[in-house]
């Protein structure tokens, strides 16, 4: 490589410009416009875009998708053979600089990673406040060769809508989302198309269903007419849990195959369809199990005694319901696979339904996610002696010895599930410890989950998603590794106390003897010691630092870790009061020590929501502030709190409004 400095921009007036060739699709042109557009405000100057790459006159930033036989007359000299899956490559080329992938988002990724590389441009949170742009009349650089490939091809996340995450997505490696979890099939044929626009042209993927059944064929749409397509449920025709359908209708699931048909043919957007039973569980009649298989249903077998942790979820699996899942999941994709055979139908492996069938092939048109749902995060998936874990690792070994042909993906919950109320989840430890074996074990990638409310809840959890991408695309080799190079780039001069802070965290967790998400067990996991020591660091961080955007990203720590302080003043009552509930056993006395201790939690988070600072969302609302029992809990914990104040046997005792009289007391003392 030789020694010629790029040179873009001098005196704020644009030297070089980007070039696209002619037939540069959706994808290099939107990477072109965001580079003109960072530089412009980097420099002041307005970088042409110009296309057709022939007889260039001027120093150019060429975006190629290597992927198009059109261009690849303008790729000699350049190792694009060396790319794998949506890997990039930013290359010196004589007074050029090429930015090329073989496939459309790692274009614009790649895009984004040469301002971040190249120019200093960091991209660590949503919208202006989260990117840092240094500001210069001369944009200038040095040779450039850098290559990288992810190690694994499926970095998705969980039903995006807001622009700044979708940008936010591309910028950081994520290339794909999913789609789905609530409405219906009708309802998504006119928003879809609306929404797909913002992803296809950054080249990230779609994935649409989720937990699909109830969505196919809605109870609303079809019971009047066509009972007989939903089961018997305490003597009536309706939905239920997980298998929506009834099963014994020969025609329901023609009607399904049907629908689904019709939707894929009106979004060929659409590259995986999750094939995902409604969430919850239910059982299946043993006619059910012998019009799907034939057969008559063996009794339930041992499995439920295997089960250990918290929750019965995702605790191997129910043999019986697993067949009749694999059998539905095949029947689908092999009916869609003539039409659609670009299309990947995505069967999960959940709850009681976690296990393959080792009876029934799946079709190469199928992928699967395992949904690590209740595991323990002290632990990582390889360590022995975890009983929550090693269920996950058999699972696993099980699905890759029965379908090695198929892509295999982890349906993982960094944020530690909604359930986890927006607290910290320190788990960067465990994730750099195991997934370079999962990477041996031939898992490639994770549909990670964000949870209700996901852009609330950003301080917390971004941090967890960050390190992911750096380890799937081998920009940290540890935990102490990543923390540096993030906290330099976020914090500035108050790195070293935040890397110390996100390690006070890290051993909060690994002091643990084993983990649950959820407020739960939170005091397993957090101390207030690690509460009080995080809070000094944050303040020493503050003192080191004028510049507002990095206050403004400690101001919202500070505001986790007080949140973090009050909630832990909840979690032994309200494990306390679970355990006694789980036992049948009354709770008013429990109730009566807890309702008081949510008064100071009430306050602050509606202090905190006034401020429009309210960094904890819809999580928060369900199963923190109310007295723990998930059973009743609702997405507002207004009203679950102002049910229980209005219970007979506290109602002389306190006030039914506590909301009121909070902001009332709030007012009194302002």
């Amino acid at each position: 490589m030789n020694d010629t400095k790029h040179v873009w921009v001098k005196d704020s007036k644009p030297v070089g410009q980007i070039a696209i060739s002619q037939s540069a699709g959706e994808q290099e042109r939107f990477a072109a416009e965001e580079l003109a557009s960072y530089l412009k405000r980097i420099s002041g100057a307005a970088v042409p875009i110009v296309r057709g790459l022939p007889n260039r006159e001027r120093p150019s930033l060429v975006i190629l998708d290597a992927s198009q036989p059109a261009n690849r007359a303008f790729l000699d000299g350049l190792s694009v053979d060396q790319l794998e899956h949506d890997g990039y490559l930013i290359q010196s080329r004589g007074a050029d600089v090429f930015i090329v992938s073989k496939e459309p988002f790692g274009v614009v990724h790649g895009t984004y990673q040469y301002l971040s590389r190249a120019l200093g441009v960091r991209f660590l949170d949503y919208g202006a406040a989260g990117e840092d742009i240094p500001r210069a009349s001369i944009v200038e650089h040095g040779p450039v060769s850098i290559l990288k490939n992810p190690r694994v091809p499926y970095r998705g996340m969980q039903v995006t809508y807001r622009l700044a995450r979708i940008d936010w997505m591309a910028k950081n490696g994520f290339n794909w989302t999913r789609f789905g979890a609530a409405h219906t099939l009708d309802w998504w044929v006119r928003k879809l198309s609306d929404i797909a626009p913002e992803f296809i042209k950054r080249g990230i993927h779609i994935a649409f269903g989720h937990h699909i059944f109830q969505m196919i064929l809605p109870s609303e749409k079809y019971l009047e007419d066509h009972p007989e397509f939903f089961p018997l449920v305490d003597g009536k025709r309706k939905s239920r849990a997980q298998f929506s359908w009834n099963l014994t209708s020969p025609e329901v699931m023609q009607e399904v195959i049907r629908r689904l048909d019709a939707f894929l043919s009106r979004h060929p957007e659409i590259e995986a369809l999750d094939f995902w039973p409604a969430d919850g569980q239910a059982d299946i009649t043993p006619e059910e199990y012998k019009a799907v298989t034939g057969e008559e249903m063996p009794p339930v077998g041992d499995w439920q005694d295997k089960l250990a942790g918290t929750s019965e979820w995702a605790r191997l699996g129910d043999p019986r319901k697993c067949k009749v899942y694999a059998l539905l999941t095949k029947q689908v994709a092999e009916a869609l696979a003539p039409k659609h055979p670009n299309v990947k139908i995505v069967t999960l492996a959940y709850a009681d339904l976690s296990q393959p069938c080792p009876e029934v092939s799946l079709p190469e048109n199928v992928s699967i996610v395992v949904a690590m749902y209740w595991r323990c995060y002290r632990h990582g998936v390889f360590d022995e002696g975890c009983p929550y874990n090693e269920q996950y690792l058999q699972i696993l070994r099980e699905w890759r010895e029965t379908n090695p042909n198929l892509a295999l993906h982890l349906g993982e919950y960094y944020m530690g599930m909604t359930c986890h109320a927006s607290l910290p989840y320190p788990i960067l430890t465990t994730l750099f410890r195991e997934w370079p074996k999962l990477l041996d074990m031939g898992i490639q990638g994770a549909k990670v989950h964000t949870g209700r409310d996901a852009d609330k809840v950003t301080v917390p959890y971004n941090i967890n998603y960050l390190a992911f991408q750096a380890i799937v695309w081998d920009d940290a080799a540890t935990t102490e590794e990543f923390l540096e190079r993030h906290c330099r780039d976020f914090f500035g001069g108050a790195w070293q106390e935040m890397v110390e802070m996100y390690l006070v965290w890290e051993r909060a967790c690994q002091d643990a003897e084993h983990t649950q998400p959820g407020i739960y067990d939170f005091h397993r996991m957090f101390t207030d010691e690690a509460c009080a020591t995080s809070r000094s660091l944050l303040d020493k961080a503050m003192q080191k630092t004028d510049d507002p955007k990095v206050l403004h990203r400690l101001s919202r720590l500070v505001i986790v870790v007080e949140y973090t302080r009050r909630a832990l003043q909840l979690s032994k009552p309200i494990r306390e009061r679970h355990d006694v509930m789980m036992r049948g056993e009354p709770t008013e006395a429990l109730d009566r020590d807890l309702i008081p201790r949510l008064q100071d939690m009430v306050e602050f988070v509606q202090r905190m929501q006034e401020l429009d600072l309210d960094l904890f969302g819809h999580p928060t609302h369900g199963d923190l502030l109310q007295p723990g029992d998930v059973e009743i809990r609702r997405n507002r914990w207004e009203s679950e709190l102002g049910k229980l104040m209005q219970a007979d046997w506290i109602r002389d005792e306190e006030s039914p409004d506590i909301l009121q009289v909070a902001l009332e007391r709030r007012k009194e003392k302002e």
